[in-house]
């Protein structure tokens, strides 16, 4: 029931696909699942889904701004089934436990990894044995409810593959590469510690082998699937493991597009060589900023004067090179800004996507300025106090988007990719206007990717 969708993207629900193929590996359980959002379906359709399956448990995943939905989705589709539980997993559920138990009615949690968790918890549950016990898991009990700390899969590989078999690849596409497409995590956790994102919290870094990851993206390809993203938060974090990845896709004759994201400090002639030639056609870089004080507070040791000189190597490579920028925040100052408009138009980026910076709660930074954020789990409240800072944000990204996407270079890159994909290409290009003139209007914008 939960996916990543955009304008100009879908992913498949990689998460969800993992936790039932270990249900149906670990429990022996039936297994039905529905990707609502990818199908395009309403609340009253999934509903009708469950009251004909019937089912005795449903799961599903808590995103980050939409956990509050989410939830309040959930609770009414409980509605549907009688006597059906319903349990939820993800980063809130794992660092806000105790708010979703008292302000929901869950009847379980699982924090840290589900994997670790549900297959114990689906068993006990049906013979009605003790459930306090299960590493990871928040539960209801006679006296209200109980709190286990999060538990984590050690072994990546112990883990059966996703199983793609149960949703309609042909709903997923990369944006402007197409699709059928599906996602490919070779590890999980991040061994870096950027102050923004939620992936330090978990402090743990584990990774597949290499000959695993490519079992998936063999039987990926089996799928007809033509496009997918290693999403990693950092694929490039370890040189030898990614040349070690991409020589055993090219023993194996697998002809397949793919995507990945990197940091420009992991940029490498020799990895991205090898990348090139197992298949890679886009390096997605979180460049964030030009600004040493803003990389800084980031967490973020990069060199400015050294990110575009990084970048040039994946053109050099022959592949395009994607940028993640964020602005805004109260230690941005116009001074920072400039520095990032200026190496932005500078840089030898193919795209660029810009995002004001987001408080998630429990990340460091957003610790750090505790005394400047709101934040609320239920209902969802994620902002700064002074809403000076967001409409300052909100400028820099339609500023720096309009600068960096109607240049000659990029318009004309863009006229290549418009013959290959005619109709996505179109629409982002609409989609780029629309986003622009509502800008202008001072309407409420709508995020762009």
């Amino acid at each position: 029931m939960c996916t990543y969708r955009s304008p100009c993207f879908c992913f498949p629900p990689h998460e969800l696909l993992q936790v039932a193929a270990c249900i149906k590996e670990g429990s022996g359980a039936q297994v039905v699942f529905l990707d609502a959002i990818a199908e395009k379906l309403r609340e009253e359709d999934v509903a009708r889904f469950l009251r004909k399956h019937q089912p005795e448990f449903l799961i599903t995943l808590l995103g980050v701004e939409s956990v509050a939905a989410d939830l309040q989705c959930a609770m009414a589709l409980r509605q549907s089934v009688p006597g059906m539980r319903v349990a939820v997993f993800g980063y809130y559920a794992t660092q806000f436990p105790s708010d979703i138990m008292e302000d929901s009615k869950v009847d379980a949690l699982f924090r840290g990894d589900a994997e670790a968790s549900c297959v114990s918890y689906l068993i006990a549950a049906v013979r009605g044995e003790a459930l306090e016990t299960i590493p990871g898991l928040v539960g209801r009990d006679a006296t209200g409810w109980f709190l286990n700390e999060p538990a984590y899969i050690r072994e990546y590989d112990s883990l059966p593959l996703p199983d793609y078999t149960m949703v309609n690849l042909r709903r997923y596409k990369e944006m402007l590469l197409g699709g059928p497409f599906a996602i490919v995590q070779t590890a999980r956790g991040c061994p870096y510690a950027c102050t923004y994102c939620t992936s330090p919290q978990d402090s743990r870094y584990v990774t597949r082998s290499p000959e695993r990851v490519v079992d998936e993206i063999e039987g990926l390809v089996r799928l007809n699937v033509k496009v997918f993203r290693f999403l990693d938060d950092t694929f490039t974090a370890n040189k030898k493991r990614v040349m070690t990845i991409c020589r055993e896709m090219l023993r194996r004759n697998l002809t397949i597009e793919w995507s990945c994201l990197s940091r420009v400090d992991n940029l490498d002639v020799e990895m991205l060589s090898w990348m090139k030639k197992a298949g890679c056609v886009r390096v997605i870089v979180g460049v964030e900023s030009y600004a040493p004080g803003v990389l800084e507070m980031f967490g973020k040791r990069i060199a400015p004067e050294t990110i575009n000189a990084r970048l040039r190597l994946i053109r050099e490579a022959g592949m395009e090179s994607l940028g993640f920028i964020i602005v805004g925040g109260p230690f941005e100052s116009e001074a920072d800004f400039e520095l990032t408009r200026r190496g932005v138009l500078a840089s030898p980026l193919d795209l660029v996507i810009v995002d004001t910076l987001s408080i998630y709660g429990g990340s460091d930074l957003t610790q750090r300025f505790k005394q400047d954020v709101e934040f609320q789990l239920l209902p969802y409240i994620s902002r700064w106090k002074n809403p000076e800072v967001e409409r300052v944000a909100l400028q820099r990204e339609k500023t720096l988007y309009r600068q960096f996407y109607f240049r000659p270079r990029i318009l004309l890159h863009q006229l290549f990719t418009i013959f290959r994909y005619p109709g996505r290409s179109f629409r982002l290009f609409l989609h780029l206007v629309s986003f622009l003139f509502s800008s202008f209007q001072n309407r409420e914008r709508k995020d762009l990717f």
